[in-house]
């Protein structure tokens, strides 16, 4: 999971402690949604679930997204989630995989209170989450193929 943090659109809303206070909760949600903060800059995290915590890791985005909007900044706090499926090897203080490269894509490249799934999370989660859609060319501003084709291509082989 990549959750990204839009910057703020006025100086007066750029306030470190309320982004800290954020930050923090980020955490907290992922943690209790069975993941792993593994990182962070600026006000993008990176998060890993186990698969069989897959629908957890859906929940928690969702959930995200959803406490965003009344977060205590007027209009809500902008966020966007990426979810990406696939193994993600941790070890000597990195996370490398394509999966966490695919995952930081989809949050970039879509829009304020979106969560976005690439094509393996979107059909192993179809069933309870039937909403979780790909990242479309009109939801990107310069209506990029390339983010059309990383939400819609084929699943990864590792």
């Amino acid at each position: 999971m990549w959750h990204r943090v839009f910057p703020p659109t006025r100086a007066e809303f750029d306030r470190p402690a309320r982004m800290r206070a954020w930050l923090a909760h980020v955490q907290k949600q992922v943690s209790a949604y069975q993941g792993l903060a593994i990182g962070q800059i600026g006000g993008s995290v990176a998060a890993v679930f186990e698969l069989t915590e897959l629908m957890d890791a859906v929940s928690a985005g969702l959930s995200l997204v959803e406490d965003a909007d009344g977060f205590d900044v007027p209009g809500g706090l902008r966020v966007a989630i990426g979810l990406a499926t696939g193994e993600v090897d941790l070890s000597q203080s990195t996370a490398l995989g394509p999966a966490i490269a695919r995952a930081p894509l989809l949050a970039n490249r879509t829009r304020r209170g979106a969560l976005v799934g690439d094509a393996t999370t979107r059909a192993l989660a179809a069933s309870v989450f039937p909403s979780l859609s790909p990242v479309g060319r009109a939801d990107h501003p310069f209506h990029s193929r390339t983010v059309h084709s990383i939400a819609t291509g084929p699943p990864p082989s590792d």
